[in-house]
C-alpha cells in the first residue's frame, strides 16, 4: 500500500508544505524522489509512514500546533518554553531541530491560562506564593499573640511559630508596607534555586529570601512551594546586598544559572549572553520563513544554524 503526500500530511497532522520541506531536508523519504512529477506526486510506502509516525509521535505537537491548541501565539509559547513555564523537548530530525510539546502539557497550560487568579497560581513548579497581601510581606518576622512568628504564606495567612508549629491566622500584631517598587528586568532567562522548607523561624533561608524579594523586586522573583517540601525560587538577572551566609546557602541550592559574590553584593546571572546584531532585511525574511516552515522561533533557527556551522 502506498500513501500520497496528502495522506502522509493527514497521518502526521502536518501541512503538505511541511512534508515537502521534510523531503527537501531528507527527513521524509518517498519511494519516487526522481519520478514524482511523472507519477503525479510523491508516494510513500508503509514502512516510511510508520517510521515518520514514530519519529514525530502522535502525542507530540510542533510549536505551531501546540500554540494553536493552547490559543496563544507561537512566539509567546516559545518564550514560555525557554523560561520553563511549559516542558518541551528539542528533537533533532535530519539536519534541523524541532521543539515538541506533549498534548497533556499543552492542555494543562491552556487550563492554567484560562482559570481564575487563585487557580492560576498553581503551576508545574508547585503552588505559587503571593509575596504581599493586606499589610503582610512573605517571610517577614512578626508577632502573634505576644509570640514571635515567621509569615510563611500571606494568602491565606499562615504563620510558623517558634516551636515549629504552623498555624492559620486572620491577622498579626504587626504589619508592613508593600515591597519597594523595582523595574522589571527584561534580560532573558532565569536563575533557579530549590531549597528545603525550614521549620525554624530564624533559619537563614527565610532571611536570604526576604532580602532577595526586597532588592530584586516582586516583578523579578517567583517563589513556589512544591509537593516535595521545597521552595522553588526563580529570579531574573540582578544583584542584592548579602553576606557570606546568603551566598553559601544559594550556592549550595542553585539549579540553573550562575551566582557570584563581589564585595557585599551577590550577583545572579543566567546562562544567556545578550548581543545585538544587525541583519539585512532579506536575510531576516529568509530566516523567518525557514523558522515558520520548521515550526521553531527565529531565535531557535539562528542558534541551530550557528551550532551546525561551528
Amino acid at each position: 500500500m502506498y500513501y500520497s503526500l496528502d495522506d502522509v500530511a493527514h497521518r502526521l497532522g502536518k501541512s503538505m508544505r511541511q512534508i515537502r520541506y521534510m523531503i527537501k531536508q531528507g527527513t521524509a523519504k518517498p519511494i519516487n524522489p526522481k519520478t514524482y512529477r511523472s507519477d503525479g506526486g510523491y508516494m510513500f510506502d508503509q514502512d516510511e509512514v510508520n517510521r515518520l509516525e514514530h519519529l514525530f509521535e502522535t502525542d507530540k505537537l510542533s510549536l505551531n500546533e501546540a500554540a494553536e491548541l493552547i490559543g496563544i501565539t507561537p512566539q509567546y509559547l516559545s518564550s514560555l518554553a525557554v523560561e520553563g513555564t511549559i516542558i518541551s523537548e528539542l528533537k533533532k530530525i535530519g539536519k534541523r531541530t524541532y521543539r515538541l510539546f506533549s498534548k497533556e502539557d499543552c492542555h494543562s497550560l491552556k487550563e492554567e491560562l484560562s482559570n481564575n487568579h487563585s487557580t492560576k497560581r498553581h503551576t508545574q513548579f508547585g503552588d505559587k506564593l503571593t509575596l504581599y497581601n493586606d499589610g503582610i510581606r512573605l517571610f517577614m518576622l512578626s508577632n502573634y499573640k505576644h509570640e514571635q512568628v515567621r509569615v510563611v504564606r500571606v494568602e491565606p495567612l499562615t504563620l510558623l511559630k517558634e516551636n515549629g508549629e504552623v498555624i492559620s491566622a486572620d491577622s498579626t500584631d504587626t504589619t508592613s508596607d508593600a515591597w519597594p517598587e523595582r523595574s522589571y528586568v527584561r534580560k532573558k532567562g532565569f536563575v533557579e534555586f530549590r531549597i528545603s522548607i525550614p521549620r525554624h523561624i530564624e533559619h537563614q533561608t527565610y532571611n536570604t529570601l526576604y532580602k532577595m524579594i526586597g532588592e530584586l523586586g516582586t516583578k523579578n522573583i517567583q517563589i513556589y512551594e512544591t509537593s516535595m517540601g521545597d521552595y522553588f525560587v526563580r529570579c531574573r538577572q540582578g544583584n542584592f546586598f548579602g553576606n557570606q551566609e546568603d551566598f553559601e546557602l544559594l550556592k549550595m541550592h542553585i539549579r540553573a544559572g550562575k551566582i557570584r559574590m563581589e564585595g557585599h553584593r551577590i550577583y545572579l546571572d543566567t546562562n544567556y549572553v545578550s548581543k545585538t546584531i544587525n541583519i539585512p532585511d532579506q536575510l531576516f525574511d529568509k530566516l523567518s520563513s525557514n523558522a515558520e516552515t520548521e515550526d521553531v522561533s527565529v531565535e531557535e533557527k539562528i542558534i541551530s544554524l550557528i551550532e551546525e556551522n561551528l
